[in-house]
C-alpha cells in the first residue's frame, strides 16, 4: 500500500469513520463546495458519518456525503445479469465482469463522493428508485425491488424531471390542476418528504436551483461552463429512466461511471 493509500486509511479508520464521510472526503468536498460549506464539520453521538451545515441562497440546510455510483451493491445483481445474458458473447462477457470488478473497487474512491442534501430525506431518496416500465418511481413499503440500484444516473434524470415539472406547474396561468399537482408530489424528489417537518427547507432549496446543472455544480462540482460537463450530464439524464437487464446496458453504465470519475479529478490524491 503507498503512503498516499495508507494516509487515507487512517484518515477513516480514526473515529470510525464511513470512507464517504470521513475527515479525508470532507477534504475533497471542500475543493469544490467550500463556498456552500459553513462552519465545523458536524458529528453525532454515536454516529459514524459527519456532516456540514451548508447555505446556497440563503437557504441554510445540512449536507452529508454520498457514494455516487453504488457499485458496491449493484455488483452482485450486475455478475448475475452477465451470467444469464445468453445472447452475448463469453470473450464480451469476460470482459465485462472485468471492468466491473474495477469498477466495484473504486467504491469508495474520493472521486465517487458527492455531497448530498439531508433535508426532507433527499439522502435517501436516491436509494429508493426504481424503474418500471422505463418510469422512475419512488420505491415506498415492502422489500427494496432489484431495479432500485441505488444510481446515480437515475437519481439525477428524476431530479431534472423533478425541476422540468416545477416550472412547467408554476407557468399555469390563473388556473392551478391539482390533479396534476398531487401527480407530482407523489411521485417527485419531494415524495418521502411530503409527510415530515423537512419539507419546506427541501421544497425551497431545489426551488432554488435553475435546473439540474446548477444542482450538480453544486453537488457535484460539474461545471455548468464546461461543455464536456454538461454533455455528461445530459448523458446520465438519457440513460437514468433506462432499465439495467442486459451485459450491454452494465458497460454503458460502467462508461458513465467513468466518465463521471474522470470528469471529478480536481486535485491529485496526495495533495488532499
Amino acid at each position: 500500500m503507498s503512503s498516499q493509500e495508507n494516509m487515507k486509511y487512517e484518515y477513516i479508520k480514526k473515529g470510525n469513520f464511513e470512507p464517504d464521510s470521513s475527515p479525508y472526503a470532507w477534504k475533497y468536498y471542500k475543493v469544490y463546495a467550500s463556498h456552500i460549506l459553513v462552519g465545523e464539520l458536524i458529528r453525532t453521538m454515536g454516529s459514524n458519518r459527519l456532516k456540514s451545515k451548508a447555505k446556497f441562497k440563503g437557504i441554510e440546510f445540512e449536507v452529508a456525503g454520498d457514494c455516487s455510483f453504488n457499485f458496491k451493491l449493484g455488483k452482485t445483481y450486475f455478475e448475475k445479469i452477465i451470467e444469464k445474458d445468453s445472447k452475448t458473447e463469453k470473450d464480451t462477457a469476460l470482459r465485462v465482469k472485468v471492468i466491473l470488478e474495477e469498477a466495484a473497487s473504486k467504491h469508495h474512491e474520493l472521486q465517487n463522493f458527492g455531497l448530498m442534501p439531508v433535508a426532507g430525506g433527499l439522502n435517501n431518496l436516491k436509494g429508493s428508485l426504481k424503474i418500471k416500465d422505463n418510469k422512475v418511481m419512488v420505491h415506498d413499503i415492502g422489500k427494496r425491488p432489484a431495479s432500485a440500484l441505488d444510481r446515480l444516473d437515475t437519481f439525477i434524470f428524476f431530479l431534472d424531471y423533478s425541476f422540468k415539472m416545477m416550472k412547467s406547474l408554476s407557468s399555469l396561468e390563473n388556473k392551478v390542476d391539482l390533479k396534476k399537482v398531487g401527480e407530482f408530489f407523489s411521485e417527485s424528489v419531494f415524495t418521502t418528504s411530503i409527510k415530515g417537518e423537512n419539507f419546506s427547507i427541501l421544497y425551497d432549496l431545489i426551488t432554488s436551483f435553475e435546473d439540474i446543472y446548477e444542482y450538480c455544480e453544486i453537488f457535484y462540482g460539474l461545471k455548468s461552463s464546461t461543455k464536456t460537463h454538461t454533455q455528461l450530464i445530459d448523458r446520465l439524464i438519457r440513460n437514468g429512466n433506462q432499465p439495467i437487464s442486459s451485459v450491454d446496458d452494465i458497460e454503458k453504465y460502467i462508461e458513465l461511471a467513468n466518465e463521471f470519475w474522470h470528469a471529478r479529478n480536481f486535485k491529485k490524491t496526495h495533495e488532499y
